[in-house]
Order: C-alpha cells, then structure tokens, then sequence
C-alpha cells in the first residue's frame, strides 16, 4: 500500500483518486444524485453529482468516473488531457478505452505472465508497466 507521500501529477489527483465515488449526495437528494463526476478545478470539492456539477461548476475542467468489471475507472480520451497514461494497461468497455484509478485485485498468482505492474506486481497483459492510475502516479 501507498504511504502518505503526495502523488506525482497536478494537485487535485491525490482527491481525485481517493474519491468516494458512486454514493448518493448529500446535498442533492432527487433521482440521478450519484456522485461519479469530478472538478479539477476546485480543490476539496470530491466527488460530485450531475447536480452540483451544474450548479456549482459550471465551465470548469470536469472528469466522469465510470464503473468497468465493478471498479472505478476513466476513460483514456477524457484523462489524457489532464495526465499522461501511455503506460498504464488499458481495456476495452463499450468500445471506449479506460483505465482503472486504483489497482485492482488479483485473486491468484498468474502463471506465466510476461508483464507485471511495477508498483503492485498484478498481472499485465501488454508490454506497459503499470495496472492503474494510482499505481503509476
């Protein structure tokens, strides 16, 4: 596990990883009111619903999470604007690349793996050198 040190990358990206995403907002309590968007522009305002994205951050530089295989993650073309991911694994949902914000558990050793993550050693199956955001950054 990661310590305390802050990540490489612009400020927002410890919080931004560390998100709470896919819970109800407190603030917005109608339908549609889960928090999955984020504002790069604000620091300490965490994960978002569609509402207060509207209200409140309107104009600023957002990023929607999304869930793939049950974990959070991003597509490529909306976070290559803000960080660089070429080393990062990437797949395939809905014909969208993403990448995951954190590294996602193996259940088992893999056995003939050609490629491992530098930073958590999970299984990789292109010839780059990390599984997530988290564990590149």
């Amino acid at each position: 596990m990661r310590s305390k040190v802050p990540r490489e990358g612009p400020a927002w990206v410890d919080e931004f990883l560390s998100g709470d995403y896919f819970t109800s907002c407190n603030f917005h309590t109608g339908g549609k009111n889960e928090r999955n968007q984020f504002c790069t522009e604000c620091s300490g305002s965490g994960p978002l619903c569609q509402f207060g994205l509207l209200t409140s951050h309107s104009g600023h530089r957002t990023l929607q999470v999304r869930k793939a295989s049950h974990m959070d993650s991003i597509r490529v073309v909306d976070i290559q604007q803000c960080l660089e991911v070429s080393d990062i694994q990437t797949y395939s949902i809905n014909s969208a690349k993403i990448v995951f914000l954190l590294s996602r558990p193996q259940p088992r050793p893999s056995k003939g793996a050609l490629h491992a993550c530098l930073c958590c050693n999970r299984a990789l199956s292109d010839d780059v050198k990390f599984c997530s955001l988290a564990c590149k950054l």
